[in-house]
């Protein structure tokens, strides 16, 4: 699994939400072009500090992966959950990030502090570990 300094370097090319999606694409057979596009406009909390990009697209990949059984889906959902908030308390991108990205003062409070770089990885990185246990997932 990618470290916590790997997935900050790996801001400059993809938001969350598209790390995760990237991430199990192939695992699951689908398309990662549509998948990237599909995770554009979940960044910072669909850019308005609601629920995290990276814990939104652990959703659907969760739905790609058990969307045909709602009771398996809903069996692995519970599970994310259970292991993200072992280490994450909460899934709102403000609360997570303790500013409100979407307003100009909260903004400017996470870019002067690096709040990017140091807080979203683990977010990142906590929900490719329950996605990584739940999809028995291994990178080749």
């Amino acid at each position: 699994m990618m470290s916590n300094e790997e997935i900050a370097q790996k801001f400059a090319e993809q938001n969350c939400a598209q790390m995760i999606l990237a991430r199990y694409a192939q695992h699951l057979g689908a398309n990662e072009a549509q998948l990237m596009k599909l995770g554009f406009g979940l960044l910072g909390g669909m850019q308005e500090g609601s629920v995290c990009g990276a814990y939104l697209a652990a959703v659907l990949v969760l739905g790609l992966a058990y969307g045909d059984d709602k009771e398996k889906y809903n069996a692995n959902l519970a599970r994310f959950k259970e292991i993200y908030f072992k280490t994450q308390k909460s899934s709102i991108c403000k609360e997570v990030l303790g500013h409100d990205l979407s307003k100009p003062d909260g903004l400017e409070a996470i870019m002067q502090k690096g709040l990017f770089a140091k807080i979203c990885p683990c977010a990142i990185s906590d929900s490719m570990r329950a996605l990584d246990q739940i999809l028995e997932f291994r990178e080749s």
